[in-house]
């Protein structure tokens, strides 16, 4: 697949970061230039903090639904040791609200059920679980694993945001659209795979199965259905009823404010059809047993970038300089390697 192709091309520039005495490649990278690593060696939150900060990064802040989902996506990867991981905040019980360990308060949540709960009043730093990926808190002298976060040499971000310019406009990432100040695109995919394998593909590359909660945005999801030949029935798209309470939510835990259900669904026969697809014929939508194998949608929001020529010529003016640093950092890796 070309945008796979790209993708990982766009990954083997990421800046490396060092941990515990060795080079260590960025698990991910968005477009804000913010590099991720996961370490799934157990210490402190203080000690872990202070790796990171020796390392020019921090705990990772978590601060929306899509950061997390990039965050899911790479821990679903790994085989932990650790039952979780430290994130970014000792000041989960502030007397104003939970705080990151940067003094900004908590924009985006994602405790687990009950948490954080405190019990003892001694539990003031925050995990994330490594087997639901669930948000607890935590007496911070247990020792965990840890997710440290960095921001990358504006230049390579740069350099990123052109690869992820041609990246979307290859032919796989050619729909697009605006909604707010976030820009999501689309990846229509017509492979036959269960719903959490469906899920799963769409976070090993950062995005997750779509949400439509919009007459807009099921209008636009229309729209390029219409102009596609399918060999399928259906799409996967995110709503679905796995989460503990048996209430239906979409893929990144919003709850439903639109559906666009086909006469008589959801009808859950034979109360198993725990998942969602969109027809590729009248593009209503009916509920499924996950375990069915369909197509699907996935979905990428990225903060608006204007392609326009101011851009591309800073871009262009500083090319040189961006190959100069590549090659200097790859030469300083080697070195340390």
């Amino acid at each position: 697949m070309i945008s796979q192709h790209i993708f990982n091309t766009i990954i083997s520039f990421l800046l490396l970061t060092r941990g515990s005495g060795e080079a260590k490649p960025c698990i991910s990278i968005d477009v804000r230039g913010q590099c991720y690593q996961i370490v799934d060696t157990n210490t402190t939150w203080a000690t872990a903090s202070r790796i990171c900060k020796e390392n020019d990064g921090h705990l990772i802040f978590i601060e929306t639904a899509e950061e997390q989902q990039v965050i899911k996506g790479q821990m679903q990867k790994r085989n932990f040791t650790a039952d979780a991981l430290w994130i970014g905040s000792a000041n989960v019980h502030a007397e104003d609200g939970p705080r990151w360990d940067n003094g900004e308060s908590f924009t985006y949540v994602n405790w687990a059920k009950g948490e954080p709960n405190n019990p003892r009043e001694e539990e003031t730093c925050a995990e994330i679980r490594t087997y639901d990926f669930k948000w607890n808190d935590k007496s911070c002298t247990l020792h965990k694993g840890y997710i440290c976060e960095k921001t990358v040499l504006v230049v390579l971000s740069l350099l990123l945001l052109l690869l992820l310019s041609s990246f979307l406009r290859s032919d796989d990432f050619n729909t697009c659209t605006t909604v707010g100040n976030i820009r999501h695109c689309y990846q229509i995919v017509q492979d036959e795979i269960t719903w959490l394998q469906a899920s799963k593909s769409c976070s090993q590359i950062g995005g997750m199965l779509v949400t439509i909660e919009s007459i807009a945005e099921q209008q636009f999801i229309k729209d390029q259905m219409q102009n596609k030949t399918f060999t399928v029935e259906g799409l996967w798209i995110g709503a679905n009823k796995l989460h503990p309470e048996n209430q239906r939510t979409w893929a990144n835990g919003h709850r439903f404010t639109y559906a666009n259900w086909a006469k008589g669904e959801p009808n859950n026969k034979p109360y198993v059809e725990n998942c969602t697809e969109i027809s590729t014929s009248d593009f209503t939508w009916n509920d499924q047993e996950c375990s069915n194998q369909k197509g699907y949608i996935c979905e990428f929001p990225l903060l608006v970038i204007g392609y326009n020529s101011c851009v591309f010529f800073f871009i262009l003016i500083n090319l040189p300089l961006i190959v100069f640093l590549y090659v200097l950092h790859k030469h300083i890796h080697e070195m340390q390697s």
